[in-house]
């Protein structure tokens, strides 16, 4: 048991705190646990060195095996790769999980030549800082990104780094530009601010690229860009009809204005007048 020495201060965490001297009493002050308040105790020499041993050596063992033990954080490397797409070529800023640029940004041409640069860019960056997951992002366009979307996320030299091919909305990467500031608005900047959203995290789920559906992919947009030039066409072509005949619009005299009858019908005649001068034998000619 180490001695008691005059004005010897223990300090036990955040629970105790008490002052010993060599007089036969002494005053201990004990900090109550979970009290904020302190309460003087007046006690002899003796009960003072087993309160002693009681603060300094007991209640540290009890609070060690009752507190839990705290969970080791593994340490993960990212890099996060921000794309800001074109016609004829795509600006790159690559950053790590701190922010900072490992390379300068540079811009490549949009096909094979240009995206075989990208990738040897992007796995000398992950062999120099030991990345172990990769982020990629991009913003989503019409067709510019199909073929480097797919390409990186199909590259057999990615797959140790498990790439994350992230497609936002342009709209969400606008918004994330304004919280960082009045910024210019050139494609450097964006491809930054891409690469910054990542960093940033809550990001948008990644959907897999499955090339099994690609082309039915491409056919079903196809059909659907006809079907809607086929509604726009027939919303046109009633709106004329209405024009020249507006009680074939208002009365359903067909069944189906574009039927062939219907269609023939008013190919033939030019007004309503001609339609009501002529005979039912003549109209059933035609």
């Amino acid at each position: 048991m180490p001695p008691l020495q005059l004005d010897c201060s223990i300090k036990c965490g955040p629970y105790t705190r008490f002052a010993t001297s060599k007089l036969e009493f002494c005053f201990v002050v004990v900090q109550v646990l979970g009290s904020r308040r302190l309460k003087p105790v007046l006690l002899r020499a003796n009960n003072a060195r087993l309160l002693y041993n009681l603060v300094a050596r007991v209640i540290p063992n009890i609070l060690y095996l009752i507190t839990p033990p705290r969970k080791e954080v593994l340490n993960v490397n990212k890099l996060f790769v921000g794309l800001d797409l074109s016609l004829k070529d795509y600006k790159v800023s690559i950053i790590d999980q701190n922010g900072t640029e490992i390379v300068k940004p540079f811009s490549v041409t949009n096909d094979q030549v240009g995206a075989n640069i990208l990738i040897d860019t992007i796995l000398r960056c992950c062999k120099a800082l030991a990345v172990d997951t990769l982020f990629i992002g991009l913003e989503s366009t019409p067709v510019y990104g199909w073929h480097i979307q797919h390409l990186l996320a199909d590259s057999p030299q990615l797959k140790p780094y498990h790439p994350h091919i992230i497609c936002f909305n342009p709209k969400l990467i606008e918004n994330f530009k304004k919280s960082l500031g009045n910024l210019p608005k050139n494609d450097w900047i964006d491809a930054n601010t891409t690469a910054e959203r990542l960093r940033f995290g809550r990001l948008p789920k990644s959907c897999p690229v499955d090339f099994r559906y690609l082309a039915l992919q491409r056919l079903t947009r196809y059909r659907y860009h006809l079907v809607e030039n086929l509604a726009r066409e027939k919303s046109y072509y009633l709106s004329n009809l209405f024009l020249k005949f507006s009680a074939m619009c208002q009365d359903k005299v067909f069944s189906n204005n574009f039927g062939a009858s219907a269609t023939e019908l008013f190919h033939e005649f030019l007004t309503v007048e001609d339609i009501a001068t002529r005979s039912l034998d003549e109209l059933r000619t035609h």
